[in-house]
């Protein structure tokens, strides 16, 4: 069944039911060793024969046994959507689907297929739709000549618009980042080659979403073509709206999550639908490294209060056991939905099982029409904001990282924007500021705009000496179990994530594991009613136990080291 995007900016099926995405794995690949796939034969492209030993298939080398089982286990993962890109092999010259200010029909066909399966088994696909400049033909002359020129007849040639001939005469300089996003040329072809896509892929039952392309402005540090960049992005995502209606557009940035690029800046600036930043631990604020989940949640919320936030890359790390990941995993899955963001992607093909309850729980309070009630904090981050911009524009002179952290600074353009940012007070303001409101149960918003508010709370006026003023409908009660809640306007129903377990780190990794078993208790406060029915799951066991609660009181979970999803509904 379709998936569309609703004026909530949240996705649901054709039939208005709740459609909760959870997964966004790269589905170019196949993992092989994961999935359990043992092909019997050896791959034709001897230059990438490492890859297979390693354990990754491209799609476009895959048989249909091999795509099915590769989805299969995504499902079986969890996972009900991957994210796709816009090219085929990946030889020195990649295959791009974009070969000129057309489809790549070659391409298009194991695309397409691939597309068909994702339907049939229930799987949608978020899908990058222009090549990364670096991959393109308008950038690379070999892939012009290898990819795009045996495409093109010599009479289909002749009857080609202006715009599309000059890019495709291999005479013709190939761009280069700095006039990449300026050239007229370029963009027309941008243009007539996604009118050209939206024939063929708007109405594909599978598609999901689209994506301008992979992490916007990472791949050159050429920041004198920043606000250009903003510019053409601006009409490139108008353009999909265009001739894609009704299937919502985004861009993504690097894994830094906000110790990057802003992404209010360039929310503000292009009219996506939603926003998608990419989040590695160590990358993404190397201080406060310790809890990655709390980092997580920070970068969610950054911008979810002015667009719609939806991650898509992210990675737990690599850690000597399952564990930590596993708890990472499911860590996101709630707090991504707890902050009112429409779903939650990422990198790597495991899900450990920890989205099927997250999406059932979610699902069963019709989250695509769930209308949240306002925070009990809106938290004044203009002066984070401005200082975050203001290094966009001035950046600084010498890396602000320990050596044995890497800097993308320190051997490209020898001005230092990331690590200044990373190694702020300012950051890591906004970080501790989230670790503080998950340990004491307070709701929040941030907000660059504080005069649109009653009132606002700076970063550095929040402490536990205010707590007594704030009316907290849940509050933790002890140190070590942290709490994220999502609250309906009506106080009709509350849906709260018990996070129950200690930080860790494993080789500069962020994870946490489970402590020993101690008391936990939630103390409530609800308005609405003088009784809810209650539902406590055990995310660890799958049980649930039903309740009948006071809306003032406290709740025994018992002495453990386990997670709990609860779940209120007025009686």
């Amino acid at each position: 069944m379709r998936v569309r995007w609703n004026s909530l900016g949240k996705f649901e099926y054709e039939n208005g039911k709740t459609f909760v995405p959870y997964g966004g794995v790269y589905a170019n690949f196949l993992e092989i060793h994961k999935a359990g796939i043992r092909p019997d034969r050896k791959r034709l492209d001897q230059g990438k024969a490492d890859w297979y030993a390693q354990g990754i298939l491209e799609f476009s080398a895959a048989t249909d046994d091999e795509l099915r089982q590769w989805l299969g286990y995504l499902k079986k993962e969890g996972m009900n959507f991957t994210r796709m890109f816009c090219r085929g092999e990946m030889r020195p010259t990649q295959d791009p689907l974009d070969i000129g200010g057309k489809v790549n029909p070659g391409l298009w066909g194991k695309i397409k297929h691939y597309l068909d399966l994702h339907a049939q088994m229930g799987m949608h696909v978020h899908f990058v739709a222009c090549q990364e400049p670096r991959c393109s033909v308008y950038m690379g002359e070999e892939v012009l000549r290898e990819r795009a020129l045996p495409h093109y007849g010599p009479g289909e040639m002749a009857t080609l618009a202006p715009h599309c001939r000059r890019w495709l005469d291999p005479k013709t300089p190939r761009a280069t980042y700095e006039n990449y996003f300026t050239d007229p040329d370029v963009l027309k072809c941008h243009l007539d080659y996604l009118t050209d896509l939206a024939k063929h892929l708007k109405d594909h039952p599978a598609l999901l979403s689209l994506e301008i392309y992979n992490e916007s402005q990472w791949g050159s540090f050429h920041w004198n073509v920043h606000d250009q960049e903003l510019a053409w992005s601006k009409a490139i995502i108008e353009h999909m709206h265009k001739v894609f209606p009704g299937v919502p557009a985004c861009m993504s940035i690097a894994g830094f999550g906000i110790a990057a690029h802003d992404g209010l800046l360039w929310s503000e600036r292009v009219p996506m639908d939603f926003f998608s930043p990419h989040a590695y631990p160590l990358l993404a604020g190397v201080s406060a490294r310790a809890d990655f989940a709390m980092l997580t949640d920070a970068i969610l919320n950054y911008t979810q209060t002015e667009r719609p936030t939806f991650m898509g890359e992210w990675d737990p790390g690599t850690f000597p056991t399952d564990e930590p990941a596993r708890l990472l995993t499911r860590d996101v899955a709630w707090l991504s939905v707890l902050s009112n963001c429409p779903g939650f992607g990422m990198w790597m093909c495991r899900g450990y099982g920890e989205f099927e309850l997250a999406r059932q729980i979610m699902e069963g309070i019709d989250f695509a029409h769930f209308k949240p009630k306002e925070p009990m904090l809106t938290v004044d981050i203009s002066q984070q904001a401005a200082f975050f911009h203001g290094i966009e524009k001035k950046p600084g002179e010498c890396c602000h990282l320990p050596e044995d952290v890497w800097c993308p600074h320190r051997d490209s353009d020898k001005v230092h924007r990331y690590c200044v940012k990373m190694q702020s007070e300012e950051l890591q303001d906004i970080f501790n500021f989230a670790r503080f409101a998950l340990i004491r149960g307070v709701s929040y918003r941030f907000t660059r705009h504080p005069r649109k508010f009653a009132s606002t709370w700076k970063l550095e006026h929040i402490g536990t000496h205010h707590l007594e003023k704030i009316r907290r409908p849940l509050v933790p009660t002890e140190r070590c179990a942290q709490l994220k809640y999502l609250s309906a306007a009506d106080d009709s129903v509350h849906v709260a994530y018990v996070r129950n377990g200690l930080p860790c780190g494993f080789n500069h990794q962020a994870g946490r594991c489970k402590g020993p078993a101690h008391p936990v208790t939630i103390d409530t406060d609800l308005d609405g009613g003088l009784e809810y029915e209650l539902e406590i799951w055990n995310l660890d066991t799958h049980q649930c136990e039903k309740r009948t609660v006071a809306a003032k009181g406290r709740i025994d979970l018992g002495v453990t080291a386990d997670d709990f999803a609860l779940v209120f509904r007025k009686h």
